[in-house]
Order: C-alpha cells, then structure tokens, then sequence
C-alpha cells in the first residue's frame, strides 16, 4: 500500500460552510454582497467539484467546453440551464449581475483563465487505507487489518476485548483476541426484509453498564405486516456460549432509511437516529427527493426524520421534550433531520450527529432537546431534479449546522476518543465518510469545533467507528474490514 502523509490540521469557525471536505471556507450568505465565489458555492460546487473539476456534475476545467467558454457564453448557459441533461437554468433566481459573477468565476476556474485548479478528488477511485506508518498533527500511526467480513454495519467494543460486527446479511459475528470466530452467534433477531432495503442488520450497542448487566442492543430489519413495508425493530439481548439469549423487543419503526445508529448517555438513556422513511418509493414534494417524503421530518406525530430518546428498556423518558402534547410522538428528542448517521456524545456530555443532506449540504449538528434541525425546510444541498435549489440556508426558529459541507463527503460514523494509546487526541471527536472516504479528527472547544484534521484520505468508507478499552481506534468499512490505528512505534 502505498504511504500517506494527512494534511495539517485546518482552523475553523462556526458556523461555516466547508468547501470540498474542508479544503476552503466561505461566509454564510447574509454577511455581506455575494461574490461569484459564494454564489458558485451555494449553487455549482455540490454538482460540480469545488474546484470546477466535476463530481455528480461535468467538469469545469476541460480543455474545452462544448457551449463556448467566454463569459457571455458561459453567463448565457448559466441563466437557460440544460434541463435534459439535468441542469436547471438560473435566470428565475439569480439577477444578471449574479449570473455575471459567477460566470466570471467559472472562467478563472479554468486554467487557461489564470488560475491553476486540482481535479475533485472525490471522483478518484481509493486505493484502501495504507498499512505503513501515516503521520499526523501529533500522533502518528499505523493502520492494521483485524478481519473482514462481508458487507457490514454496526461495530461494539466489549469490555474484555472481543469486538461485535454486525453483517447487513444478518450475521452477529464476533472477533476475539484479534481474530474472527469462525461461527456466527446463534438465534440473532432479525428476518428478511424486502427487495427495497438490503440490510437486515444495522446498529449494534451495549449497555454503559455492560459489566453488571451483559445487555446488547442491535438493530434488526425484516418485512412488515404491509406489503412494501419493512420494520426496523430494536431488540436487547445477551450473549450465552455463542448464542443471542433473553432477547426483549423494546421499539418497532414501520418504513425506516439507512441510519438507525444508537447512542447512550450518562444516565443510561439510549439514543436512535432515525432518518426519513425511504420506503415505500413516493414522490417528496418539498425537495425534488424521488424516494422519500421529506415533510416527515417536521411531522411530530412521525417518528422518522428524528433522534428519538428512550429509557434503556424501551419506556419513554419522562422529561422527553413532547411527551404530553397531543399528537406528538413522545419519544421524539430532536426533529428535522434528512439522514443521520452517526451520533455520539462528546466527554461533556453534548450529543452530536453527522448528517447527510442532498448533492451537497452534510452537516454536523450540536443535538438539543425539542430543537429542529430545518430539515426540508433549510438546506445547503440541491434538489434531485433539474430544479435550482431555492430553499433558504437559515430561517428563524431553526438550528443551523456547526458545520456544513458542499460538495457532499457523507459524514457517516463519529465518536469519541478516549484513551491512553492517543494522548493528545483525547476529547476529540473521530468521524467517518462515505463519498471522499476520509477519516477527520475535530477538536472542540466547548460547542464549536475549532480544529479539523484529515487523518486518512480516499480510502475505504467508513460505516462505524469504536474506540476500544486500550484506545485502539477500529473502522468498520462498508464492504466489511475492520481495520485498527495503532501508535505508530508500537
């Protein structure tokens, strides 16, 4: 595998829009005229690369363009847009002094126009995480491979050692003493879903009191009563010689997404993100999405497009922000998510969430009780179809991110680091990402995330992370490897 050397660590300030995984920063819209920069950011990059090098979208920078590459060309494609091909025309939204500025822009992206650009390196297909020693801010390390499996999900650390890996086939598997029992666990939940939702497994948790109780908790998908419906149920169970024992449904979800990740807090109360509904396929009228109806979100009575909080035996919480308003669903914690996929509470106690949004507007959010996170009402992404996208950035009442980045990165898993085998990384927060195939260190300062280091880069894509009782860092890669940093020198 060939080396690789991280980027030193990048300062940063919140709330801020992040360019291309945090390769640039721009000011959020309101704080003054907007260049052809911010415009290009707000309504190009997510499609095109931040650099013009194309993504989902055409690359900017070819040698040539196909519909004239002078600026009354480019401000003439800009505003008529070519709808066939996907992409709407701007001339409803933006004025022509907008236009012009930003098709001033896209020609000095061009390296003939004088500025010297890099391709999106998001389009670049990874060669895997290296194996030899990569250097960082402060600690270097090793990156080793433990095992792999198949196409996996959720990743536990018991206390004695062993690791549990959750496979989206249904399979419970154990590693111990660094390597993978041969034989699944026995008589794990679970069935099979329909043709629509591939994973019958998802997240697997247990209990911060572990030691004394031996509770597991684990996200299981099978097909529901409806035709076209499957069911996410979260059961808790133990481990007995190999086998799922004493297994306790404590929540049923009709019609999940792709996230469902569980996390606990101090008190013991457990935590689920659970994005909107993906299935059965509807039409999203509120943002172009062709397989999910994003107004979930907003719908208290829903249970998706929510972090729900529960008791560790599936009760609902009595201080839970709306438990007693008619019509809510009373384990709803926080709302107006599109798709979380990771959360974890940082050494302060604060809940954090990493968030997908759509062709662009990923975020990371500071989770508070009964707050809503805007979602499909603000957005930095843009839509599915060849519309532009024309929702608002910021409006009263809502949360904005600490952190958002365009073109999308899929932030993925997050948690916290705690340990001696990385002494300075200590109270960090480590998260995954599933397009670029990163590997971020983020330092807080109290709420705000004030530093952002990229450990890994255009590798594998990480699914899960977990910190062992040593400080081991283990990624669980989507197509099934567990891989582990070490310290560099060991």
């Amino acid at each position: 595998m060939p080396p690789s050397t991280a980027p030193s660590p990048l300062p940063i300030r919140t709330p801020r829009l992040v360019i291309a995984a945090a390769a640039a920063l721009l000011a959020l819209p309101g704080q003054g005229a907007e260049t052809g920069g911010t415009l290009y950011a707000r309504h190009c990059a997510a499609c095109h690369g931040a650099d013009g090098g194309g993504g989902q979208g055409a690359s900017l920078i070819d040698a040539e363009w196909r519909q004239g590459g002078d600026p009354e060309a480019i401000a003439s494609s800009i505003a008529r847009g070519f709808p066939d091909q996907g992409m709407p025309g701007f001339a409803p939204l933006l004025s022509d002094a907008e236009i012009h500025a930003l098709a001033a822009h896209v020609v000095n992206l061009h390296p003939g126009g004088g500025e010297a650009v890099i391709r999106n390196p998001l389009a670049v297909p990874g060669p895997g995480f290296p194996e030899g020693r990569v250097r960082s801010a402060v600690h270097d390390f090793r990156v080793e491979t433990v095992a792999e499996l198949t196409p996996s999900y959720g990743l536990a650390s018991l206390p004695d050692g062993r690791l549990l890996v959750t496979e989206i086939s249904g399979a419970l598997r154990v590693i111990a003493n660094g390597k993978l029992v041969e034989a699944p666990v026995a008589g794990t939940p679970g069935g099979t879903p329909r043709a629509g939702f591939r994973r019958q497994l998802l997240d697997v948790a247990i209990h911060p009191d572990y030691r004394r109780n031996g509770w597991i908790y684990l996200g299981a998908v099978d097909a529901g009563a409806d035709e076209g419906i499957d069911v996410l149920t979260l059961h808790r169970g133990r481990l007995r010689e190999g086998r799922w024992v004493d297994d306790q449904v404590l929540l049923r979800l009709d019609s999940i997404g792709a996230g469902a990740k569980i996390a606990f807090d101090a008190d013991n109360h457990l935590y689920l993100s659970s994005p909107i509904m993906s299935q059965p396929p509807v039409s999203d009228p509120d943002f172009g999405h062709p397989r999910a109806a994003s107004s979930q979100a907003q719908d208290l009575a829903s249970p998706h497009g929510k972090i729900l909080r529960l008791n560790d035996d599936g009760t609902v919480p009595e201080d839970n922000p709306f438990v007693g308003r008619q019509g809510a669903n009373p384990y709803v914690w926080s709302l107006g998510h599109r798709a979380p996929l990771g959360i974890a509470f940082d050494a302060s106690g604060n809940l954090w969430a990493t968030e997908n949004g759509p062709r662009g507007g990923d975020e990371l959010n500071r989770i508070l009780p009964g707050k809503n996170y805007g979602w499909p009402l603000i957005s930095w992404g843009h839509r599915y179809d060849d519309q532009p996208a024309s929702l608002p950035t910021a409006m009263a009442g809502l949360e904005l991110p600490v952190l958002s980045w365009v073109p999308s990165i899929a932030p993925s898993a997050i948690t916290l680091y705690r340990g001696d085998a990385f002494p300075r990384w200590r109270g960090n927060l480590l998260m995954g990402t599933l397009r670029p195939r990163d590997l971020y260190r983020l330092v807080l300062d109290g709420t705000e995330v004030v530093l952002s280091e990229r450990l890994l880069r255009n590798g594998d894509r990480v699914r899960d992370l977990e910190v062992d009782a040593e400080g081991m860092v283990y990624l669980l890669t989507d197509d099934g490897k567990v891989l582990r940093l070490v310290p560099a020198d060991l």
